[in-house]
């Protein structure tokens, strides 16, 4: 620019002076995020040539010194955290330019459930409920081998029943807006049924009468509860007398 000053008609000669005037420096945060708990994430872009940058706050960055930097997005609560980042760049000027930018990370869970002892055959029914690391808008999928329902998208399932002795794994997956948690199995027993089974070594004789009873119950039978019925006379033709002497036994 320049400067001329005219007094009486007298015109001076024109003062030049040369202004700089320098750009502000441009500055890109990134694009905004929303990831999954150990996600890292890139900010910024590439560094300007002359340019300093610095990034607040500094927690979670790899160096919140450079134009472009790491962020370890870690959320071990529940549902979803935001950060908020800002860069500002400063020019060898001293001209100074900001942006921002926000990561959302999302909380992964880990569902379990409670072990189950084994179940005899019939009217087996068991009862699923998650635990663990959960929380408000984790989603479900439960498989439950040769059981019925097999499966089921709901918390918890319901009752779910076995037809048939084995071993069955029952597994469950557990999701929270796209971040899925690990998965985890047990296993579900089902026992046969006890039965219970025995033989006379004499089925008549003269009283007093002992009689040996052998038990031929299923090898399963761990406890027995013996019982004698109501005892019989019965009287032959020929006018003997005989003790007829009924035994119930029960097993489990």
């Amino acid at each position: 620019m320049s400067l001329v000053v005219t007094q009486l008609g007298c015109v001076s000669p024109a003062n030049t002076q040369t202004i700089f005037i320098a750009p502000l420096p441009v500055v890109n945060a990134g694009a905004d995020a929303s990831v999954c708990s150990g996600t890292n994430v890139t900010l910024g872009v590439s560094p300007s040539a002359n340019t300093t940058y610095v990034w607040t706050p500094a927690s979670g960055l790899d160096d919140p010194t450079v134009g472009q930097t790491l962020m370890h997005a870690i959320n071990n609560d529940q549902g979803t955290t935001t950060d908020t980042y800002i860069l500002t760049a400063t020019t060898n000027y001293g001209c100074v330019n900001k942006d921002t930018v926000s990561v959302q990370t999302k909380a992964i869970p880990a569902a379990i459930f409670a072990h189950h002892d084994p179940a005899c055959l019939d009217d087996n029914a068991f009862m699923f409920v998650p635990n663990g690391h959960v929380f408000p808008g984790v989603t479900y999928s439960w498989n439950f081998q040769g059981g019925t329902p097999s499966s089921s998208q709901s918390a918890v399932p319901g009752i779910v029943q076995y037809s048939a002795i084995g071993k069955y794994v029952v597994t469950l997956n557990s999701s929270y807006e796209g971040c899925p948690g690990p998965a985890y199995t047990d296993t579900i027993q089902i026992n046969p049924m006890p039965r219970a089974n025995f033989l006379p070594a004499v089925f008549e004789g003269c009283e007093p009468l002992t009689v040996p009873l052998a038990n031929l119950s299923t090898l399963n039978s761990a406890n027995f509860h013996w019982s004698l019925a109501t005892v019989h006379w019965i009287q032959r033709p020929f006018r003997h007398t005989y003790l007829l002497m009924q035994v119930n036994i029960q097993s489990s």
